[in-house]
């Protein structure tokens, strides 16, 4: 039997990441399963043992305790390669990762690659770890990981099937569980806020060989379950080329992204981020069509608009205009903080204020404080939702979180709560990572929403950790934020110069790549929250 070189080495990186992703086929050795979905399932390791001689040796060799079943494996490794082979000849997956990203443009918004689900896999606005990582995107001499969760042994099988596992790799974390390995080429930081504050940011930065470099944003950390069957969102900029010393001036966007992004690396303090910074400076960051919205742990007086919701209230009511008060702010994230308990306090009234602001609406103007509000709805999964994912209630409670004993204090959100549906992107079963902030022009729930006036990709949940709250008390001066957080922020004026980004083909453009489903989908009468306090028998059961 032989088996071409490309398939073979295609088939080999495809085993080699699955094998943190899949369980042991429970009949190991014993398996004679010929069904190309039970391979999608289970790992077989004596099989890839199998395959990764033949790769060394060109020697397909059976090892003697096996050759009882030596039909068998044949038909099976033949299984194996045909279903590699046709998963390549599916959709895009024929598409190298720089043309991909040419066929994002003007958005270069991705959703994470999923094992299960082979239509959300392969569709050409869908990108793995692996992928990021390819060398035609550029030649990697060195990179930085900033992230909440970091597996390190699981993020150097990527570096490695990328073939860059020697380059040097910064690591800027806040898990207190963190297990450092004895990686020469790695340099690992931890952070840690004060008090309940996380470094929650999801940041990569790449740099090439030419003195190019790219900025990453993402929703995921760089653990096993977040680069599996969740949904997770991804912006990738354009290549960022590097500058000569007196051309420093006139090379940052219309958003400002490189001052912002080199304020908010300067507020963590690392001697480590000032070769990142510098590199920054030297880059050209003009194309970039994305403003940053971050927050940063801390008391910060109530009149500076530069971090969380406050600044994306400041940001909105700069280049956000035309807006209507029958419009749609949804929130959507997997974590649920505490909203208030009615809708006049934190989410409904401080929150959704920011999130209201506009050139006609401006946040710091007395005057527009009794303006009407848009419609508010949160999208979050119902437990049918999970319990129907391809995860189940047990390994979604390890990126959800929303207890039941909160939910009893805010009853209120049960009237604004909507469903996970993602059949569009064929990620219904997908439970949701990604955090995503939006202003639908209209109503949400219209068979044809008119656009979007903006949309923030972030890691920021919908809590006051991450955003910031105002003082309750008059005496008080303080905004207090709690964690670190990064997001997108996609403008319409810095996009398409209009008002609107497009949710359907049309000439200024094309569609949005929305996450999950327009019109949304109201909660039933007997939806329930996914509540990650409660015992799985109770969901399952009722409650």
């Amino acid at each position: 039997m032989e088996i071409n070189k490309d398939d073979l080495t295609s088939l080999i990186e495809g085993l080699s990441l699955s094998a943190h992703t899949k369980t042991e086929c429970p009949m190991q050795e014993r398996c004679t399963e010929l069904d190309p979905d039970h391979f999608e399932e289970f790992k077989h390791e004596h099989l890839d043992t199998i395959l990764k001689h033949y790769e060394e040796t060109n020697e397909l060799r059976v090892p003697c305790f096996l050759r009882a079943q030596y039909d068998t494996i044949i038909k099976q490794i033949k299984v194996l390669v045909e279903s590699s082979q046709n998963e390549n000849a599916c959709g895009t997956s024929t598409k190298s990762v720089a043309e991909k990203l040419e066929a994002a443009w003007p958005y270069n918004f991705f959703l994470s690659s999923t094992i299960s689900n082979k239509l959300a896999k392969n569709e050409i606005l869908s990108i793995s770890l692996v992928e990021i990582l390819d060398k035609s995107l550029g030649e990697i001499e060195t990179s930085a990981q900033i992230n909440f969760c970091i597996d390190e042994v699981w993020l150097m099988d990527h570096y490695r099937t990328a073939g860059v596992s020697d380059s040097p790799i910064l690591l800027i974390h806040g898990d207190p569980e963190y297990e450092s390995t004895t990686f020469p080429n790695i340099t690992a930081v931890y952070v840690k806020p004060e008090g309940i504050g996380l470094n929650h940011s999801k940041i990569m930065l790449l740099g090439y060989k030419d003195g190019s470099m790219r900025v990453i944003i993402s929703t995921a950390n760089l653990i096993q379950i977040d680069w599996g069957n969740n949904t997770q969102g991804i912006w990738i900029s354009p290549k960022l080329h590097k500058i000569r010393d007196d051309k420093v001036l006139g090379t940052d966007s219309p958003t400002n992204f490189q001052t912002d992004f080199i304020h908010y690396l300067s507020h963590y303090q690392i001697k480590e981020l000032d070769y990142w910074i510098k590199r920054l400076k030297h880059s050209d960051c003009s194309a970039i069509n994305v403003c940053l919205v971050y927050s940063v742990p801390g008391p910060r007086n109530v009149d500076d608009m530069s971090f969380g919701h406050l600044r994306l209230a400041d940001l909105l009511s700069q280049h956000v205009k035309n807006v209507n008060e029958a419009d749609t702010v949804i929130a959507q994230s997997p974590s649920v903080g505490m909203f208030g308990p009615t809708k006049n306090d934190w989410a409904g009234k401080e929150f959704l204020t920011s999130a209201s602001a506009s050139i006609e609406q401006l946040i710091n103007d007395p005057s527009q404080m009794h303006t009407p509000l848009p419609k508010f709805n949160f999208v979050y999964p119902t437990c049918k939702n999970v319990k129907e994912s391809y995860d189940g209630f047990e390994d979604v409670r390890m990126y959800t979180m929303c207890k039941y004993s909160m939910y009893r204090k805010q009853k209120w959100i049960q009237d604004i709560l909507c469903q996970w549906k993602a059949e569009k992107r064929h990620r219904s079963r997908c439970m949701p990572h990604i955090k995503t902030y939006c202003r639908v022009a209209g109503s949400a729930f219209a068979k044809e929403p008119e656009g979007l006036r903006w949309f923030l990709l972030t890691s920021a949940n919908m809590s006051k950790n991450a955003w910031g709250s105002l003082p309750l008390n008059p005496r008080r001066t303080h905004f207090q934020i709690g964690s670190y957080e990064l997001g997108v922020l996609f403008l319409p004026k810095f996009i398409f110069g209009t008002d609107l980004i497009p949710l359907s083909d049309s000439k200024e453009g094309p569609a949005f790549p929305m996450p999950y489903d327009l019109p949304l989908v109201r909660y039933g009468r007997s939806d329930k929250m996914f509540f990650t306090d409660l015992p799985t028998n109770q969901l399952e059961n009722g409650f």
